[in-house]
C-alpha cells in the first residue's frame, strides 16, 4: 500500500510540476505591429479605373521631369509592384538628342501610364508616371464615373 501511495505522490508532483511551467503566448496583428511602418498606397488607371500600381512613397509628390512633367519614382528606394503591361519602343526627338522610353501600358485599357528609359528586364535608376495618367481613388477615373452616373439614372422602383 506504502509502495502505491509513494507513486501516486510522484505522479502527482509530476503532473503540479508540469502545469507550473509559464509559457508566453505573443499575438500579432497588422495594427499592432512595429515591423512595417510604411503604408502601402494603391494607385489605379485614370480612364478605366483599372488597378496599375502599388507603392511606399506618395506618388504625387515625388520630382517631376521639367521635359514631361513626369513623376520620377526611384527604383531604388520605393517598393513598387507595377500591374502594368510592355507598351513597346518609343524614340522621342528632345534638345539634348534622343530619348528611348519603354512604355507601360494599362492591362485592361491600353491607356499609356508611363514608362522607363531601359527594358523592364534590366535595371533603372527611375521609372517615369505620366502626371494624369494614374488616379489615387478608383471612384475617380473616367470610366468609373460614368458608371456611376448611369446607376444614379435608373429608375430602381423604389417609391
Amino acid at each position: 500500500a506504502e509502495i502505491k501511495r509513494k507513486a501516486k505522490e510522484e505522479t502527482d508532483a509530476a503532473l503540479d510540476g508540469e502545469h507550473k511551467k509559464r509559457y508566453r503566448t505573443l499575438v500579432y496583428t497588422s495594427e499592432d505591429t512595429h515591423l512595417n511602418e510604411n503604408t502601402l498606397r494603391n494607385y489605379y488607371c485614370s480612364i478605366c479605373g483599372s488597378h496599375s500600381l502599388v507603392c511606399d512613397t506618395d506618388l504625387f509628390k515625388l520630382q517631376q521631369r521639367n521635359t514631361d512633367k513626369s513623376y520620377a519614382m526611384p527604383e531604388a528606394t520605393v517598393m513598387t509592384k507595377s500591374y502594368c503591361v510592355a507598351g513597346g519602343k518609343i524614340c522621342l526627338k528632345r534638345p539634348k538628342g534622343i530619348e528611348v522610353q519603354y512604355r507601360m501600358n494599362c492591362k485592361d485599357c491600353s491607356a499609356i501610364i508611363g514608362y522607363r528609359p531601359v527594358a523592364k528586364d534590366r535595371t533603372s535608376p527611375y521609372t517615369y508616371y505620366f502626371p494624369d495618367s494614374l488616379v489615387a481613388e478608383q471612384s475617380e477615373a473616367v470610366g468609373m464615373q460614368k458608371t456611376v452616373e448611369a446607376h444614379a439614372g435608373q429608375d430602381l422602383g423604389v417609391e
